[in-house]
């Protein structure tokens, strides 16, 4: 039975952008759409518009239930492992549709890490032959949307839903265009400044380095340095709904207090009223109202040359308001990353650790000129 918020007008509008703008469907493609159960409604959408380019579509169905019994029955590798039939589907396909999954995010964040690599065994080698065979993606994260990531996140279900499918909507060329105007002042800039009415003042620094835009708009095939998924740098591939321009700040420098105005969402769950103050370039102190233990447990795995300055982000999406996993790319949103930050250009392996704090109705200067102001 399709969520309430399912809407098929809205699902075939969805289905219409993604395929037309993002991912460009000529006559004649072949397009694998892979979904679970609470998609598939959003999936059948993507079939239609498929067909009605003249596109070739084909569905790979995931059972949610099936998939938590299978761990404990056929053990994680039954997971992990492709077969035959599945790569060479890979390998004649042009482009790819995937609604990520699982929905139970907290069920899997408590997965032993053993579990989840046996479970992801065979990413190596798909993205492997994604990258060589030029494949096209969107991943679209309606498909993580489930009852208890909502509870763990604090939000309605079918709003949440709602939410990102009118996200998805936006115009991604329309994003982009905002984004390469954002990208000239901070790929030009030297100082940035961030200040916010709740106390924030925080200095960082540039250093000229190639912003990266996320709007839905596919990256040009540029030697193998374009793709979002971390370890496959050259992966034709946007996570939707999209909208934020990051870009490595100067790991060495960071001189100030942030406090988030948002929760930070992760996949082990949520953390509120975080504060962090930095000197000399290094975290020196850092306050959570709820959840710090989160942060606590990745900083001790990271230990402390990681708590430098990573990563400015500002978003681009007009209808983000409150989608956990999302909320940088709210419109004007600035995003402070610490931690890992090669993935945006920068120097630091992190490792996996990369934290973040988001703040609304912020100001940004660069160069003491503002990019970014309060709201009102």
């Amino acid at each position: 039975m399709p969520a309430a918020s399912y809407s098929e007008p809205k699902a075939r509008e969805m289905a219409k952008v993604v395929l037309t703008k993002t991912l460009r469907i000529r006559p004649g493609e072949s397009v694998t759409i892979e979904t679970w159960d609470s998609t598939l409604p959003w999936a059948t959408a993507f079939v239609l518009e498929a067909r009605r380019l003249g596109a070739h579509p084909l569905v790979l169905h995931n059972d949610e239930a099936t998939y938590w019994k299978s761990i404990d029955v056929a053990g994680p590798q039954s997971l992990g492992t492709v077969g035959r039939h599945e790569w060479a589907l890979l390998e004649r396909t042009d482009a790819y549709v995937n609604f990520w999954g699982p929905a139970d995010v907290p069920r899997e964040g408590r997965l032993p890490e053993a579990t989840r690599s046996a479970i992801n065994a065979y990413e190596d080698r798909w993205f492997e032959i994604a990258n060589r065979t030029g494949l096209r993606m969107a991943r679209l994260y309606l498909g993580r949307v489930g009852d208890a990531a909502a509870k763990a996140y604090n939000v309605d279900p079918e709003a949440w839903r709602r939410e990102l499918v009118d996200a998805t909507l936006v115009d991604p060329v329309a994003m982009h265009r905002a984004g390469l105007k954002l990208a000239d002042r901070l790929r030009k800039g030297t100082t940035l400044e961030i200040r916010h009415s709740n106390g924030t003042e925080l200095h960082l620094k540039l250093r000229h380095r190639e912003p990266r835009i996320d709007s839905g708009v596919l990256p040009a095939r540029n030697g193998g340095k374009t793709g979002r998924i971390r370890g496959h740098p050259g992966l034709l591939d946007v996570s939707l709904p999209a909208g934020v321009i990051m870009v490595a700040v100067d790991e060495e420098f960071g001189e100030g207090r942030v406090r988030a105005t948002e929760p930070t969402d992760t996949s082990s769950g949520q953390l509120t009223g975080g504060e962090w103050e930095l000197r000399d370039g290094k975290l020196v102190r850092h306050t959570y109202r709820s959840g710090g233990e989160l942060f606590d447990r990745d900083l001790a795995d990271a230990g402390p040359m990681l708590a430098r300055p990573g990563a400015i982000g500002i978003g681009l999406n007009p209808k983000i308001r409150r989608a956990p996993m999302m909320r940088d790319q709210i419109l004007g949103a600035i995003c402070v990353t610490l931690g890992g930050n090669r993935f945006w250009g920068g120097q630091t392996d992190g490792h996996g650790f990369h934290p973040y704090m988001i703040l609304t109705d912020a100001e940004l200067r660069i160069d003491g000129k503002p990019v970014v102001g309060p709201v009102g």
